[in-house]
C-alpha cells in the first residue's frame, strides 16, 4: 500500500507541476485545502475515489494515470505513437538526454 501511495503521491506533483499549478490553485479547482493537497503529494494521505476522479479532471488526464497506470494504446496520440516507436532504438545516452529535455518542456510556463 505504501508503494501505491508513494506512487499516487509521485504522479499528482508531476502532473500538477506539468500542468502549471500551485498547489493553492489545484487546491481549490478540485475543492480540498491546501493542506490535503500538500499530504496527498507527500503520500501522507490517501486520496478517495471521488478526490481521484477530480483530481484527473483537472489535471487532464485519466484516473488510472494518477495510480500508476500505464497509457492505454488508444488514449495515445498518432503523434505520440511514432515518437514511441522512435525511442524504442534510442541508445541510453540519447534517453538520458531526451528525458532532461522533456523535464525542460514539462516545466515551461503555461501558455
Amino acid at each position: 500500500m505504501d508503494d501505491l501511495r508513494a506512487a499516487v503521491a509521485e504522479s499528482i506533483k508531476r502532473l500538477r507541476v506539468s500542468r502549471g499549478f500551485t498547489q493553492a490553485q489545484l487546491a481549490e479547482c478540485i475543492g480540498r485545502s491546501l493542506d490535503m493537497v500538500s499530504r496527498l503529494e507527500r503520500g501522507d494521505a490517501t486520496p478517495s475515489l471521488e478526490t481521484i476522479a477530480l483530481l484527473a479532471q483537472a489535471l487532464e488526464t485519466h484516473p488510472s494515470h494518477l495510480l500508476g497506470g500505464a497509457v492505454m494504446p488508444d488514449e495515445i496520440s498518432p503523434a505520440a505513437q511514432q515518437l514511441i516507436q522512435r525511442l524504442k532504438w534510442s541508445s541510453d545516452d540519447d534517453l538520458a538526454w531526451i528525458m532532461k529535455l522533456l523535464d525542460l518542456v514539462e516545466r515551461r510556463p503555461a501558455t
